[in-house]
């Protein structure tokens, strides 16, 4: 730093000293005259005094007493919150895969005319009683087909399923009479299971050994028709016993049910009314439904219905068609997945094309005729999203695996979905942020994955992933190695 000395001027740029003049001698614009010097010597007080109560005036910013977590509780909730979801992170990035079990031969398939492994289009895993010992027992088709196969699950030591074979049932149906297998369902505590064509529905019941397959267990049961229509997904009833069995259907006619031994469509509409009703004019539930669950596991009463044309449907089958009309809201795209948070009774997820995956909380919807109001454009009522999940990807297909983990001790809950790209995400139902996941962020099929789910067995602490990858089921188990950090 140069010198100061009194009575000269030092300029910086021409780096020498002047002599400070009088404004009357020194030339014009000089910057060694007086003037000019006072004026710069202002500037830099002016400019170091505001500094100097910008500084003050941050050191004297305090949080009021009763401001703090102490008194209120005031950002005492969203650390209270971070820390509940820290376990369900750590929970996640430990999932390790734990074996897998293969189903079927691609020998088989290259006999049925297929070049390549096929792609798992049902599939159920979990509890089974078996004489041979196993722990479980696993089901599973591949895409368009209608042969569906069967085996026991064993684990070993470690908690890894093994290949160890047992006697392997296989069921070939008439695929004209069937169509292909969509879904395969089974409800432990009554014993059911649903085999779910895309023309015909199976049904096994218990009691069905007896009177018709001698006893045997894998019998394949009694088959139902659904008539002119397709069948796209079943979904049984929490709440079914042995004695009493509902389960729900969505066709492209809309919507069936199965009790007493028998289908029944939930809103028969014959063809004169839909002559009389012009096709946008007719609510949704009517047509295709891709996806339905039930909304409360005390009420199988209400059901979720998502349609191809992006609307979700609550349906009280307690109430007239009629009132079902003012609740029904759009999704971003088509819904191929609609599922009720059990957690949380009043929250819905939907998952579609378009990247579309979100949580919407009905009790914000507003209750009009929605055809009243508007004949040349009805059912466009929207509600906001409460949750969205901005890395889900998913543009174009609608069969895609996903399924929800909602099981107390889990915070608000897991969901698993298939990518288009192949792989799976596992995401958190309270941010819709997506979490370290172990090997299951590995994951690299060679299609898009359509099954997959969460399902304990038993002796197991905590709920495992299944992964249906070509003719192989996966499991994903959580094993204490923890390598992310938080």
């Amino acid at each position: 730093m140069n010198r100061e000395i009194p009575g000269f001027y030092y300029d910086s740029a021409k780096r020498k000293y002047f002599k400070i003049e009088d404004n009357k001698t020194a030339p014009e614009g000089a910057s060694w005259s007086r003037g000019a010097v006072k004026r710069r010597a202002l500037e830099k007080s002016e400019e170091e005094e505001r500094k100097r109560k910008e500084s003050r005036f941050g050191e004297g910013v305090r949080r009021a007493r009763l401001s703090i977590g102490d008194f209120t509780g005031v950002g005492v909730s969203d650390s209270r919150r971070r820390e509940e979801d820290l376990p369900l992170k750590v929970w996640a990035s430990g999932l390790r895969e734990k074996g897998q079990k293969t189903l079927w031969d691609v020998s088989f398939l290259s006999d049925e005319g297929v070049s390549d492994e096929g792609v798992m289009e049902g599939m159920w895993v979990g509890p089974q009683e078996d004489d041979e010992g196993a722990d479980g027992v696993c089901f599973a088709s591949w895409s368009e087909s209608a042969w569906m196969f069967c085996k026991g699950v064993f684990r070993d030591g470690d908690d890894r399923i093994t290949e160890r074979d047992t006697s392997i049932r296989n069921w070939g149906f008439d695929i004209e009479r069937l169509g292909a297998i969509v879904s395969i369902k089974f409800h432990t505590f009554s014993q059911t299971s649903i085999v779910t064509g895309s023309s015909r529905v199976i049904v096994k019941q218990p009691d069905d050994n007896s009177r018709l397959s001698g006893g045997d267990p894998y019998y394949p049961g009694l088959s139902y028709e659904i008539p002119n229509a397709e069948v796209h997904c079943c979904e049984i009833s929490k709440l079914s016993n042995p004695n009493n069995v509902d389960a729900i259907f969505g066709s492209t006619r809309g919507l069936f049910y199965y009790q007493n031994y028998g289908i029944h469509e939930l809103v028969p509409v014959t063809r004169s009314t839909l002559k009389k009703i012009p096709f946008h004019q007719r609510p949704p539930f009517w047509g295709d439904i891709l996806s339905v669950d039930y909304l409360k596991q005390q009420d199988h009463n209400i059901i979720l219905a998502g349609t191809r044309s992006g609307h979700i449907c609550l349906i009280d089958r307690r109430t007239s068609p009629k009132e079902w009309e003012s609740n029904i809201f759009r999704h971003k795209s088509s819904v191929a997945h609609v599922k009720s948070l059990l957690n949380s009774p009043h929250e819905v997820l939907a998952a579609g094309p378009s990247s579309a995956m979100a949580i919407y909380d009905i009790r914000f919807l507003r209750r009009q005729k929605q055809a009243e109001q508007n004949h040349h454009c009805p059912w466009n009522q929207t509600t906001l999203p409460i949750v969205n999940f901005p890395e889900y990807r998913n543009e174009a297909h609608i069969k895609t695996g996903l399924d929800i983990l909602t099981d107390p001790g889990y915070g608000c809950g897991l969901v698993a979905t298939a990518h288009d790209d192949c792989t799976i995400g596992v995401y958190s139902l309270r941010d819709g942020s997506r979490l370290p996941a172990g090997d299951v962020d590995k994951i690299k099929a060679q299609a898009v994955i359509r099954s997959l789910m969460w399902q304990k067995l038993p002796g197991d602490i905590h709920p495992s992933l299944f992964v249906g990858l070509g003719p192989r089921i996966k499991k994903y188990s959580f094993s204490g190695e923890i390598i992310e950090k938080f």
